[in-house]
């Protein structure tokens, strides 16, 4: 089953949305060239992953490469946090984090 990253933000029939927490660097991590135009996230996730579902998470990683896919520039390094499960442990504990500060319709 895949991972819904948007559970935690759906309380009594809203939609809250997700802030934006730092995916920490880990030695693990892997990096692959980007190459506009050739290069899918959802494809990348795919071959790291096994899931093509986890391309939000690889762009969460690189924020100083941009929000959206196609503002990656070209021949740009991207970080692909491996391995998966301890990623989305740290990304878990991050929204919690948020939510304990701020609350969850911050």
């Amino acid at each position: 089953m895949a991972y819904d990253r948007y559970k935690a933000f759906r309380t009594d029939g809203k939609v809250f949305i997700p802030p934006f927490v730092k995916i920490v660097p880990k030695s693990t991590d892997f990096f692959e060239e980007y190459h506009r135009g050739v290069t899918r996230l959802d494809l990348v996730s795919y071959d790291y992953y096994g899931d093509p579902g986890y391309d939000w998470l690889i762009l969460m990683a690189n924020p100083e490469l941009g929000n959206l896919e196609f503002e990656i520039p070209d021949g740009a390094l991207v970080r692909i946090p491996y391995p998966l499960a301890m990623t989305l442990e740290n990304y878990n504990e991050q929204i919690e984090k948020f939510y304990t500060l701020y609350g969850i319709d911050s």
